[in-house]
């Protein structure tokens, strides 16, 4: 064995891509050669000791092999496989490319399709803590398919028992920024002596201007090559979300037997429902509104997200209980099928029917303008926002769900409403009719000199 024919012509240059790399492995500590940018360094702060110190002696020991008995090959260090044979070798993903998404269809070369599923979502399930019962229903979720036999789930963003703080475990190539694509080759690219690539996965909305950004940021950071995908490019590309069935004919040239059809097998994003425990917590709320007495119990999830609401009342077998059994089970099936308790609260606020008016027996609610009305404020106050109660819990018995829906909401902030006072017995406060409040949908709205005020969240139409 010895040097490959021609090293010493080449070998002034070679040793120093060598030292440029054990640079930027920590392995020498003095400055770079003859390169006009600063390639990125490992981070000691980021990686196990263990694994720094590791990635030292092996440089070091390149070096001092180098310097021994020359370089056999003149790539050192190479990433691999690549492209369809990672998949023969059950890798996670072909090179540095991370996978397109956690279900995918692969076009074959000869036709046809194959199904491929993120091969490592279970082991690394595991290494966070999960239990059995627990990735059985996160790979359930993910592999869930509609009648057509297509995937429904291609994220793991709405999967059951996964914690916000894990999502971006799994982000696939559409979840990562396209500078962050780039990033991540610069930042493996100096520790490989001769060169690696990866595709740039750009939004099929990306401009020239992107691109262009793209290719001078490479550049910046010291990537010798990368590719770009726009999406929807290219009429066919090996990797899909989904299976398009063969559009040759023209719709307007189908029978209207074969657009049945057709609509019948398009493919549907039919949501996941998650269904609650068969034991699980919940809390009942107690409340008189006219002559009918209710009882509003919710329930919830494990981590304390909102399942299901029921409503019951006393009047057996009127029309009443059955239409709020049937509002019931609505409500219910929105939650479990991940609709904010926000949104169905914000589409319940200010309706007006009879029974309205004074709340008996509930300890914070004393007034709603219906009975949906009163079921939107119950779900404002498991949430935490107090603003249309009309007495303020003092304690912190509504925490459980309210730190799972601050938790989701963290990238919202909320409206800040200007409030003023409002003395109803003021002969200059006269009730306004026929106009509900824009912030709360309350009927109780009072003029305030030429603006409106509304007596339950103190909002004003502009004046103060």
């Amino acid at each position: 064995m010895q040097s490959y024919r021609r090293y010493e012509i080449n070998k002034e240059y070679v040793k120093r891509v060598l030292r440029n790399s054990a640079r930027c492995a920590l392995a020498l500590e003095d400055e770079f050669e003859g390169l006009n940018y600063s390639p990125i360094k490992l981070d000691e702060d980021l990686l196990d000791n263990d694994l720094v110190e590791a990635s030292k002696r092996v440089w070091l020991n390149a070096l001092e092999g180098a310097d021994l008995y020359g370089v056999r090959n003149a790539q050192v260090s190479v990433i691999a496989p690549t492209g369809t044979i990672s998949l023969a070798m059950d890798c996670g993903a072909t090179s540095i490319e991370p996978f397109y998404s956690n279900v995918v269809y692969k076009s074959l070369v000869g036709g046809g399709v194959m199904e491929l599923v993120n091969p490592v979502i279970e082991d690394a399930l595991k290494n966070l803590g999960y239990d059995e019962k627990e990735i059985e229903d996160i790979k359930n979720y993910l592999l869930d398919k509609d009648e057509s036999g297509m995937f429904i789930n291609y994220s793991l963003d709405n999967a059951p028992h996964l914690k916000d703080e894990h999502k971006k475990v799994f982000d696939t190539a559409n979840d990562i920024s396209p500078a962050g694509h780039v990033l991540m080759v610069s930042s493996i690219t100096p520790l490989i002596s001769g060169s690696v690539s990866k595709t740039v996965n750009m939004p099929s909305n990306a401009t020239k201007e992107d691109i262009s950004n793209i290719y001078k940021l490479a550049y910046e950071t010291g990537t010798k090559a990368i590719s770009i995908y726009r999406d929807g490019s290219k009429a066919c590309q090996p990797l899909n979300l989904g299976l398009n069935k063969d559009s040759e004919e023209d719709l307007e040239n189908l029978t209207y037997k074969q657009l049945l059809e057709y609509a019948r097998n398009c493919k549907r994003g039919v949501l996941n429902r998650i269904k609650p425990d068969g034991m699980r917590l919940s809390r009942t709320h107690a409340a008189k509104i006219g002559d009918i007495e209710l009882y509003v119990t919710i329930g919830f999830y494990k981590n304390g997200k909102m399942s299901e609401l029921f409503v019951s009342t006393d009047k057996e077998g009127t029309v009443v209980k059955g239409l709020l059994a049937s509002l019931s089970k609505t409500i219910s099936n929105m939650l479990q099928y991940n609709i904010p308790a926000k949104e169905i609260s914000r589409l319940l606020r200010g309706q007006q029917f009879e029974p309205s008016g004074f709340v008996a027996r509930h300890p914070y609610i004393k007034s709603a303008s219906s009975i949906a009305d009163l079921l939107s404020k119950i779900i404002d106050l498991e949430l935490g926002d107090f603003r249309r109660i009309q007495i303020k819990p003092s304690g912190d018995e509504f925490l459980l769900s309210k730190a799972v829906e601050v938790a989701g909401d963290k990238k919202e902030e909320k409206e800040e409403v200007k409030q003023v006072e409002l003395d109803i017995n003021d002969e200059d406060v006269q009730r306004v009719y026929g106009e509900v409040c824009p912030v709360c949908n309350s009927s109780q709205l009072f003029t305030n000199g030429t603006c409106k005020v509304c007596k339950e969240c103190g909002s004003t139409t502009g004046c103060s």
